[in-house]
């Protein structure tokens, strides 16, 4: 097994047995991007911390594409109603 496999299995082992704070760091992580990039990649930066999270194996609590969608659905009911 190589040094990059072991790291890899140490990594996923802690992400396993400590979600919460891998779920914060992660967060950390892309509000820090998030700031420094002045807010252009927000969509992304938020699809990259679900993807992170899915690949360590942690679930991140505060997913904002979930979020988003009731705003949407309200919109697409409004306009129906209209």
């Amino acid at each position: 097994m190589s040094l990059f496999d072991q790291a890899r299995n140490a990594a996923e082992d802690y992400a396993k047995n400590n979600p919460d704070q891998v779920n914060e760091a992660i967060q950390r992580v892309g509000e820090e991007v998030d700031q420094r990039t002045g807010g252009r990649f927000t969509d992304q930066i938020d699809q990259a911390e679900q993807a992170v999270a899915q690949q360590m194996g942690a679930e991140q609590a505060d997913q904002p594409a979930a979020q988003d969608q009731p705003a949407q659905q309200d919109q697409t009911e409004g306009d129906q109603q209209a």
